[in-house]
């Protein structure tokens, strides 16, 4: 316990100013992926960022991680404000080796619980297109919203909102 709280004391200066605890229960008390995503768009980028950065504190309380897993949470969360595409994907392969799968959906491809498979709850189209929102991401193993892998499909894609961490362009659907 004595570890923990000192490795939470190195780490909390990383995660910057108290934000609004609120945003983050009410994304993570959401039940689906689609609808933590409604709420999450609707943030402007620091308040994304406090909202992941208040996950993986969640995470290090909750997911019972490791000193190497906690080192991994505050190194990107530093990277946070500013993460380019490339180091995003640096990221998410590591997170492959070191964290079980159900820890990195909690941490990287939710904001905490989600009912599995909710890709249907995603918005209709409109009149104005046939086309439905694309809901994951080709080439990144964190697409929650599937219970298979994400592939390509006839849908409006986004440049950002899937993925790992959702920093990935969603421009793909769940087959089946």
């Amino acid at each position: 316990m004595k570890t923990l709280l000192l490795v939470l004391l190195l780490i909390a200066p990383t995660f910057g100013q108290q934000p609004d605890a609120e945003t983050f229960w009410r994304i993570y008390d959401t039940q689906s992926i689609a609808g933590k995503k409604l709420i999450w768009r609707a943030l402007s980028k620091p308040e994304q960022v406090d909202v992941r950065r208040l996950n993986f504190e969640w995470g290090i309380i909750y997911l019972y991680l490791d000193d190497t897993q906690i080192d991994f949470l505050g190194r990107l969360s530093t990277k946070l404000p500013t993460i380019t595409r490339q180091q995003a994907h640096e990221f998410e392969a590591e997170a492959n080796k070191l964290f079980s799968y159900r820890q990195a959906a909690l941490l990287f491809g939710s904001i905490g619980p989600y009912r599995p498979c909710n890709f249907l709850l995603v918005k209709l189209p409109t009149q104005r297109t046939l086309q439905p929102q694309c809901y994951c991401s080709i080439g990144s193993s964190f697409n929650m919203s599937c219970d298979t892998d994400c592939r390509t499909g006839f849908c409006l894609s986004s440049e950002d909102g899937c993925g790992f961490m959702w920093l990935y362009s969603c421009n793909g659907i769940c087959p089946g």
